[in-house]
């Protein structure tokens, strides 16, 4: 079982640096996420504030280009792709929107929070799978190759009936 610690920000909302820690057995990986180094927008929200919502951007939205974000671990560049594939688009910029409150304060931390999420689980490696575990896959596996060919078998003879073509030893 793979634990992860909560994640860490560090100073104000003036701070440069966002510190994600990661830890699991026989692993401890930290990241610092470089405030410098993203770009935050500001963006008209569509969530709660009635009449404010017209008037302030609190939506945040953290972009940054992930093949050059350095100060992401190699493994994280090349698994985050691969797990979130939402979140990444096709100029390979890694992209995460929050306009969860009506604060822009509190929509920049979400944002980070989710960014900090998204490095964590990118970095977990599965434990690797027992025989027992890989025999039962291979077992589900056969026993749904011969369900899905005796139903493929049972739709062959009812379509054979439609067109009065049925021969059982078919």
């Amino acid at each position: 079982i793979l634990l992860l610690n909560r994640y860490f920000m560090f100073g104000t909302l003036n701070a440069l640096l966002v510190k994600c820690i990661v830890w699991a057995p026989r692993r401890f990986c930290s990241v610092v996420v470089p405030r410098n180094r993203v770009n935050i927008k500001f963006v008209k929200s569509s969530g709660p504030g009635g009449q404010n919502v017209n008037k302030v951007n609190t939506k945040v939205e953290v972009r940054f280009h992930l093949p050059s974000a350095e100060w992401l671990p190699e493994e994280a560049r090349l698994k985050i792709p691969e797990k979130f594939p939402n979140c990444v688009n096709k100029e390979g910029e890694c992209f995460v929107s929050s306009e969860l409150t009506r604060y822009q304060a509190q929509n920049i931390e979400d944002c980070f929070r989710k960014l900090q999420d998204i490095i964590k689980i990118s970095l977990v490696k599965p434990p690797p799978l027992s025989d027992e575990a890989k025999a039962k896959i291979r077992a589900r596996a056969k026993r749904a190759d011969r369900i899905r060919l005796r139903e493929k078998v049972e739709r062959r003879h009812t379509k054979n009936l439609r067109r009065n073509l049925y021969h059982p030893d078919n």
